[in-house]
């Protein structure tokens, strides 16, 4: 029970929504804003998946645009690493 209850707090703290909504989308009696999903699939690697998929992509495309994801993601970490050497 702790672990489900970690895991409705970080959907709350990722979309910046209440407890009673991520239960309601758990339970499937409602469904995430477009602004929400988006954030969801930005922290979730399932829900990105889950997405790509219900639009029936192929999985080649699936799998360049987590490439594509990886790569940026790899990118990012390089920038920060590059600013935090930085001397001002």
């Amino acid at each position: 029970m702790k672990s489900h209850r970690l895991r409705v707090k970080t959907i709350m703290r990722w979309t910046d929504v209440t407890e009673r909504t991520v239960k309601a989308w758990r339970s499937g009696t409602s469904i995430p804003r477009g602004d929400h999903l988006i954030e969801l699939m930005r922290h979730s690697d399932e829900v990105f998946a889950a997405v790509l998929k219900l639009s029936r992509r192929s999985n080649q495309e699936v799998a360049d645009l987590m490439d594509w994801r990886d790569r940026l993601a790899a990118i990012v970490v390089s920038m920060d690493r590059a600013r935090e050497k930085q001397t001002f």
